[in-house]
């Protein structure tokens, strides 16, 4: 009995640490994952800290969120997350279009810079490549597509600097409800990361000059509204 007992001891505790393995191996996979799409998608070196699937809670935690500047800028990065969640259909992640209920993140820093003359920005040059190389339908039908309930970023903290001053803002609450293409498709990472960065361009324009910090320099504007249906309210 003894000798079972140890037995079966020894097999539950391998199956642990096989679980756990397994587990660590999805949490790098995505990790690389993460950081191999986003990089592509907006031309600059993307980095994450640590990825985090908890099968149980039906959520993913991401941390350490670093997007570089473009070359050129003061700067290291771009914009900065310490951390963000996913809530999602667990199900559905093993499957081609995932069910995403809800991402959220919390306080993002975004570093707005300009240089040269006439002037740019590293937003500018970012949408500039999203805008020139945006995924071909197969290339987009070879990705994981995602059908978004919410989109929720909050105390999104805004560095201006350019030739007319510098400010520091942080943006009212932004939510995007119901997110796919315009027909109705599910969306790849590169939708997702062109719809965030949309509604957060809107925001600064719409935002420093209303707070009174700095009216946002005219070189600033046309990044922004390079982006498709965007203008300035």
């Amino acid at each position: 009995m003894k000798k079972a007992l140890k037995v079966l001891i020894i097999v539950v505790l391998a199956l642990v640490v096989a679980v756990i393995g397994a587990l660590l191996a999805m949490d790098t996979i995505a990790r690389k994952g993460i950081e191999a799409g986003a990089t592509k998608a907006l031309g600059v070196q993307t980095r994450v800290g640590a990825v985090h699937i908890s099968l149980l809670r039906s959520n993913v935690t991401l941390t350490g969120l670093q997007i570089a500047n473009p070359p050129g800028y003061k700067g290291d990065t771009m914009m900065s997350l310490k951390m963000g969640s996913v809530t999602a259909s667990v199900p559905s992640l093993l499957s081609k279009v995932v069910v995403v209920d809800a991402i959220i993140l919390d306080a993002p820093e975004v570093n707005l810079e300009s240089k040269g003359i006439p002037p740019k920005t590293n937003l500018g040059e970012v949408v500039d490549t999203m805008n020139a190389s945006p995924p071909k339908p197969e290339e987009k039908q070879a990705q994981k597509q995602y059908r978004i309930g919410l989109i929720r970023i909050s105390d999104t903290k805004v560095h201006v600097s350019s030739a007319a001053g510098k400010a520091e803002v942080v943006l009212p609450l932004i939510e995007l409800k119901d997110v796919n293409n315009s027909d109705g498709s599910p969306v790849v990472l590169a939708d997702v990361l062109s719809k965030m960065l949309r509604a957060m361009a809107e925001s600064v324009l719409k935002n420093v000059g209303a707070q009174g910090v700095l009216e946002i320099p005219k070189e600033l504007e046309k990044p922004f509204k390079a982006l498709p249906g965007l203008r300035k309210k």
